[in-house]
């Protein structure tokens, strides 16, 4: 019994010996980096490599792997969330690389920055506008930390790693243990036709009860093992059947190895590496798909200050005409034309229209920003009123066309997205290759056995270790398709779309370049725009002073002074036209800063942003966190004192109200 016992220990240990070893490297299933157990053979990537600064990849194998090494451009970095801003400030977008070469190709800066005028809306924008119960103060800083971490949109996206996640568990799951059981009851009662079945008795009664328990595994490199106890009793009718009541018990060992297709740990751990790549492929869609919604919040935070300014605008520009309705009322009995008086009051009373316009559209600025947000903190806008305290940028700095488009092409996520796309279909590939090649397996069985009558299964189980010696076989399995058409179609399909992939990141790099270069186009062009349109305004605003001045020196009754009024509420159309023209020329300038960073990739490290995993109730989850959130102030709350939403009832009370908005002339 000894003997048996070591030599069934040591062959146990043989047979695991590779599988326990392969297993201790199997990566953990929360981890996100990608494997280094496959790598496809990717040729074809040796040309894109001169558009990436990429480095040689080497498969990290131990003893008993398939070694592989190719020469494969590693995967552009991931946005890495947590990594130190360079500035403090949004708006600072580019730097001039220190290791690019003199003269490399760069976007012209404009010389002539805008003068720093404080503008007549720029105190009255940032103070309550509507008649509501409170008001709420809110930076960009502010509202980008409450996206991060109330936004319903961030909770979904930040979902998407977690999830695929779980997939690199279930394909490892593969190689558990499998524990089973089976019993049969058979009870058997046939004719017979020759007495040497019985002995003598017509019928032939067999009442046979068997169970068998054991663990069975796959493992790393395809072979299937399994051992298995099998203990039995049967009583037969049968003379010949010595003795009765039988207890009968056996132990097998089986081991099944793939020596061709199926075989190797390249094949069988494939699912787990295309989970992993999958998981990985997913930090890219959540930095891209969190990226394009930052834009979208400090597209709206600026949109809700460019509808607050425009109000401003309206309303001044509605003043204007009430002055003028004022002062022709004043010389009605002087020289003052009915005519003049009815142009000027269908004046107001077209302004004023837009004035209600433009209250509605702050309104569904600050719903939008809310949508985009989902702070409760934000309230609604019944009861609270949002007040945007950030300052339009006008500070323009230098940008590299060039450094943009290699850090675009090394941060983006869709890059990164493509290449693992590449990868995974290597792997797939390899796979397809593998099933080509025909079925061979070795087999080898090992089993032991005991019998004992009367039913003592104790003795049974006894036996099979203390009499006679253990039995075994030996064999092969060999399978082939003759034609193998199946297994064909499927290789070539995996390397059509290998190559379709390789031209797909051809593809999504050209478009990322041309992306890069429209940004930093955009950039330049806004604040050209932004400039242009300064001194368009300055322009109107003379124009719109000088004949103000010339329609008071002259009489009222005079033609000229008619033809004159009509220029004058003409020149305060374009004057309104082109403060609203700079307005939208600062907005852009400032959507267009954060659009660069989202070019580049690199919105997320320039703001700070950082990912943090934590478990609750056994089940992961993700945070997500920006640098400045610690000091930045909570969102405080005041009272409106400035009840613009009321529609006036006359122009005497709009103007007591609108008086509060500077009127130059």
């Amino acid at each position: 019994m000894a003997w048996w016992a070591g030599a069934f220990t040591i062959g146990a240990m043989t047979l695991f010996a590779t599988d326990v070893s392969g297993q201790q490297q199997a990566q953990s299933p929360g981890r996100y980096p990608l494997p280094s157990r496959i790598d496809p053979p990717v040729p074809s990537l040796k040309a894109i490599r001169n558009q990436l600064s990429q480095v040689q990849y080497t498969e990290s194998t131990t003893e008993g792997d398939v070694n592989d090494s190719h020469d494969l451009g590693s995967d552009p970095p991931v946005p890495e969330f947590g990594r130190e801003r360079t500035d403090d400030s949004v708006r600072t977008y580019a730097v001039r690389d220190p290791w690019l070469s003199e003269g490399v190709e760069s976007l012209p800066t404009p010389t002539d920055a805008p003068p720093e005028a404080v503008l007549w809306w720029d105190k009255d924008v940032y103070e309550p506008l509507r008649q509501v119960p409170e008001s709420l103060p809110v930076t960009l800083e502010q509202i980008l930390v409450a996206t991060l971490q109330s936004s319903h949109y961030v909770d979904v996206i930040k979902e998407i790693p977690l999830i695929r996640e779980t997939s690199i568990m279930e394909a490892d799951a593969q190689f558990d243990w499998i524990s089973f059981v089976e019993t049969q009851w058979n009870d058997i009662s046939q004719p017979v036709g020759s007495r040497l079945t019985t002995g003598g008795p017509p019928r032939y009664r067999d009442h046979n009860v068997t169970a068998q328990a054991g663990v069975r595994r796959r493992n790393q490199t395809g072979g299937q093992f399994e051992i298995g106890q099998r203990i039995g009793h049967q009583n037969t009718n049968s003379v010949f059947f010595v003795p009765q009541d039988q207890a009968t018990s056996r132990l097998t060992i089986n081991y099944t190895q793939p020596l061709l297709r199926n075989a190797g740990r390249a094949y069988n751990t494939s699912l787990t590496v295309l989970a992993q790549i999958e998981t990985a492929a997913a930090q890219d869609e959540l930095s891209r798909n969190l990226q394009a919604h930052l834009v979208q919040v400090t597209e709206a935070y600026w949109g809700l200050y460019l509808e607050r300014a425009n109000l401003l605008q309206k309303q001044r520009f509605l003043n204007r005409a009430a002055d003028i309705l004022e002062e022709l009322d004043r010389r009605r009995d002087i020289d003052a034309l009915q005519s003049q008086i009815v142009r000027a009051r269908a004046a107001v009373a077209s302004r004023r229209a837009e004035i209600v316009r433009s209250r509605t559209e702050i309104q569904n600025a600050e719903s939008r920003l809310r949508a985009l947000v989902n702070d409760p903190r934000l309230g609604d806008g019944l009861m609270l009123e949002l007040i945007p305290q950030d300052q339009p940028s006008t500070r323009a700095e230098e940008i590299d066309l060039r450094w943009s488009v290699e850090t675009a092409l090394q941060n983006r996520p869709e890059v990164g997205q493509s290449i693992k796309q590449i990868r995974a279909a290597g792997v797939r590939q390899r796979i397809a290759e593998n099933e080509i090649l025909p079925q061979l397996n070795a087999i080898l069985e090992m089993y032991a056995s005991g019998l004992r009558g009367a039913s003592n299964l104790g003795g049974s189980l006894t036996d099979q270790f203390a009499t006679g010696e253990p039995s075994y076989s030996v064999g092969l399995q060999y399978e082939m398709p003759i034609w193998n058409r199946a297994a064909k179609a499927r290789y070539n399909r995996r390397r059509m779309e290998l190559r379709q992939l390789e031209a797909q990141f051809r593809a999504t790099a050209a478009n990322l370049t041309l992306e890069v270069e429209r940004a930093v186009r955009e950039v330049t062009t806004t604040y050209q725009e932004m400039l242009a349109n300064f001194g368009a305004m300055q322009a109107a605003d003379a124009e719109v002073n000088y004949i103000f001045e010339r329609w008071q020196l002259l009489p009222g009754s005079d033609r000229n002074a008619s033809l004159l009024l009509e220029d004058l509420l003409d020149a305060q159309q374009r004057l309104n036209a082109a403060e609203f023209g700079y307005l939208q020329a600062q907005y852009n300038f400032n959507v267009s800063h954060i659009a660069y960073l989202k070019a580049l990739g690199t919105l997320l490290q320039s703001e700070g942003v950082s990912l943090e995993r934590y478990c609750a109730c056994n089940l992961p989850g993700l945070n997500l966190n920006r640098a400045e959130s610690a000091n930045s102030p909570a969102f405080q709350q005041r009272e409106v004192t400035l009840p613009i939403d009321s529609a006036p009832a006359s122009i005497d009370e709009d103007r007591s109200v609108l008086r509060r908005v500077p009127t130059k002339r």
